[in-house]
């Protein structure tokens, strides 16, 4: 019996021994897992990687508020003071909404507290416009 691949051949003849049916199965699952794993790699190495700043910038993008970041807003000016409080009244994942309080603190419309443990979100008395 034989196995080929574009790089490499492999023949199996078993010597005055019973054969094995899992052992080309034992080879093809090698073979794979390793060509995957190298495939992996290639892709790992070609990632172009970016400056903290230029992602930053990104993150930041312009100082307009988008749709959610409204919706985060009116939330907090409606008596939302925790992430969980934005969360229910907004029906953002939490994920999300932890990003645009992030990004409204950043920007200068919310500040963040912490107040006996717990992080207090509040709008800012002179919130731009």
């Amino acid at each position: 019996m034989s196995f080929y691949t574009p790089n490499v051949t492999v023949i199996l003849r078993p010597l005055g021994q019973q054969y094995n049916p899992y052992v080309p199965l034992l080879i093809a699952g090698l073979t794979a897992s390793s060509g995957t794993t190298v495939y992996l790699g290639f892709l790992l190495m070609r990632q172009r990687r970016r400056p903290k700043e230029e992602v930053e910038t990104e993150i930041l993008g312009e100082d307009e508020l988008d749709p959610r970041d409204r919706q985060v807003l009116k939330a907090l000016m409606e008596g939302a003071t925790t992430l969980s409080d934005v969360v229910k009244m907004t029906s953002l994942p939490k994920t999300t909404a932890y990003r645009r309080l992030k990004r409204l603190t950043k920007m200068g419309y919310i500040e963040e507290v912490r107040k006996e443990g717990k992080v207090i979100y509040q709008v800012k008395r002179n919130e731009r416009k």
